[in-house]
């Protein structure tokens, strides 16, 4: 007969939480970590990659749970589906495009709205990419650097996150302090992490930007273009 304590724990829900919140390093530097990149990103940066990375909630982790509560709130606050739809579809000359590029468009619109920051993690490899290349005598490698700007994306969806909510009292006012907060954010974490004067860092910041923008627009239309072969078929 097994001895009563030697028995493993019984499941409940609370072990359940215990489980995945070691899975995700959660019991211990959840805070540490967002605070840590806020306000000492380079610190943040040395600390991690260098010196004990164990302080912290590792990249891909902290990343899948911003995302989760991100879309989240999203779907709670933002006004979504067939409204929105219609809404849009107002200002289109609808006359000039066909049924099947209505549809991809209302895929579009309304998957980007809905899970706007799904879309945005997708230009992570090409911030990663631009990073590398304007930044290259930082020492830092092109796996670095996507942990890096991973951090950065983390923090930055969570100012989304703290905004988002108050989008219905004052939305121009909301949405303009995400957009401050969020170029003032990667600005001051791109100043502090590699140490250049802060005319070359807004300089270096533009041509991130840029080029992210270029890797996401051929993901995008490469992922569109296989999405309207497959309604013609």
């Amino acid at each position: 007969m097994q001895d009563p304590n030697t028995r493993p724990q019984r499941i409940s829900m609370k072990y359940l939480a215990n489980e995945l919140m070691l899975a995700l390093n959660l019991e211990k530097g959840l805070g540490y970590t967002l605070w840590q990149w806020l306000v000492h990103p380079a610190r943040a940066t040395q600390e991690f990659l260098y010196e004990d990375r164990r302080r912290m909630i590792k990249p891909i982790g902290l990343l899948a749970l911003i995302l989760a509560v991100a879309t989240f709130v999203s779907l709670k606050v933002l006004p979504l589906g067939e409204p929105l739809w219609e809404d849009v579809k107002q200002d289109l000359p609808t006359e000039m495009l066909t049924e099947e590029m209505l549809q991809i468009l209302q895929f579009l619109i309304i998957g980007m709205k809905k899970y706007f920051n799904l879309f945005f993690a997708l230009s992570l490899p090409g911030q990663a990419i631009a990073t590398y290349l304007l930044y290259q005598k930082s020492g830092y490698n092109l796996a670095e650097q996507l942990v890096i700007n991973t951090y950065i994306f983390c923090v930055q969806t969570a100012l989304y996150i703290v905004l988002i909510p108050f989008l219905s009292w004052a939305e121009n006012v909301v949405g303009v302090l995400f957009l401050l907060s969020w170029l003032a954010y990667w600005f001051y974490a791109l100043w502090r992490i590699f140490g250049k004067s802060v005319g070359q860092t807004f300089l270096r910041l533009l041509g991130i930007f840029l080029l992210m923008q270029l890797i996401s627009q051929v993901i995008l239309t490469v992922g569109m273009g296989g999405y309207g072969l497959w309604l013609s078929l």
